[in-house]
């Protein structure tokens, strides 16, 4: 059986998708009292996002729910294979589930662990395989069945930071505390650690790119990571004083698109320039961005949301809104959906003119 196509190249860690978002100004389409405590995600047409305690299935064109389930604690973004929708349970779960997506059914469930093992990351799918980092350990399942194949112990806690998949290699971070990240390599055959780093200070996302792995830390640089030997190179990416409280990294066309605080900035992974830099000059932080088709879309901490071009770093347009968002926004057919993080209870669909 094959599974259906990509919705994000989650083993790369990136954040893009292959479907067409607004290209010019937009208008509000729907809007539903909703405090989101997952970015909307819509696949074939259905919203997926989570309140505390329920995961919502939304018509994307209409905002109206066409199931939900109880669960827990909250959701991660779900990924999809076949007929299933997997997502692992954050806050005071820590299961992993996969429903039918069509009904909302529960097909099968796993337990991660304790009440202090929440998977906070959504699951990655590889090779027919399911992997999930929870607590202080990484599983493989099945997909079809959630029966465990292996568990791979990290030693440390997992933190806000996904998972990537590359050549057989697992990468993981760790946080204990505060300034003491480390990274870990592991052989996903052998199951051995290769080797572990210390990566203080980690924040971004982990993304793979150009046969390097790519982070950046809190002091708004940006670390390279060699793949093979875990030896780190770091650059300072933007003249910020203070400590960021937002990092995140995308790859589009040979471009790693860097966002902290308030800057999106291009850098050229093959001839090295920086290709192009976007600042609002506000003081509100920009949220995680995904890229469709060549476009950036995020939501922002104050100051409404934007699409931007990938390549030239060009803005396409800008809605203002009084909603606060550092979540990822949800694309398709031409709509873009932002969901509000800071206790707004708003979930707006805003469609193409």
């Amino acid at each position: 059986m094959k599974s259906t196509p990509k919705q994000f190249d989650l083993a790369n860690g990136n954040y893009i998708l292959d479907i067409h978002g607004p290209v010019k100004k937009v208008k509000e389409l729907w809007k539903r009292n909703f405090e989101a405590k997952s970015a909307p995600f819509v696949y074939e047409g259905i919203l997926y996002t989570c309140e505390d305690q329920t995961l919502y299935a939304i018509d994307s064109k209409t905002g109206n729910s066409i199931w939900e389930i109880t669960i827990p604690g909250r959701a991660t973004i779900p990924v999809f294979y076949n007929d299933l929708l997997i997502f692992g349970g954050n806050y005071i779960d820590s299961h992993v589930y996969a429903l039918d997506k069509n009904s909302g059914k529960e097909i099968w469930r796993y337990r991660t662990g304790p009440s202090t093992a929440p998977v906070k990351i959504a699951p990655i799918i590889a090779d027919d395989l399911l992997y999930v980092s929870a607590g202080k350990t990484i599983h493989c399942l099945s997909v079809l069945s959630g029966k465990k194949q292996w568990t791979f112990g990290l030693k440390k806690k997992s933190g806000n930071t996904n998972m990537v998949i590359a050549s057989g290699k697992i990468y993981a971070a760790t946080q204990e505390a505060s300034g003491k990240e480390e990274l870990q390599c592991i052989d996903s055959e052998k199951k051995e650690l290769l080797w572990k780093i210390k990566t203080p200070g980690l924040w971004s996302n982990l993304i793979c790119a150009e046969e390097y792995l790519f982070y950046l830390n809190t002091s708004a640089e940006l670390c390279e990571v060699n793949l093979i030997t875990g030896k780190v190179e770091q650059s300072k990416i933007a003249n910020l004083t203070n400590r960021i409280t937002n990092g995140s990294l995308n790859y589009n066309n040979g471009i790693l698109i860097i966002t902290v605080a308030s800057y999106i900035l291009g850098l050229n992974l093959t001839t090295n320039p920086w290709s192009w830099q976007w600042n609002f000059k506000t003081k509100a932080d920009i949220g995680r961005p995904v890229i469709a088709q060549d476009k950036i879309y995020f939501a922002t901490m104050g100051n409404g949301i934007y699409a931007i071009d990938a390549n030239s770093g060009q803005e396409i347009f800008h809605k203002e809104s009084e909603v606060r968002s550092g979540l990822a926004c949800g694309i398709y057919d031409s709509i873009i959906f932002v969901a509000g993080s800071m206790s707004e209870k708003e979930l707006t669909a805003y469609a193409q003119l």
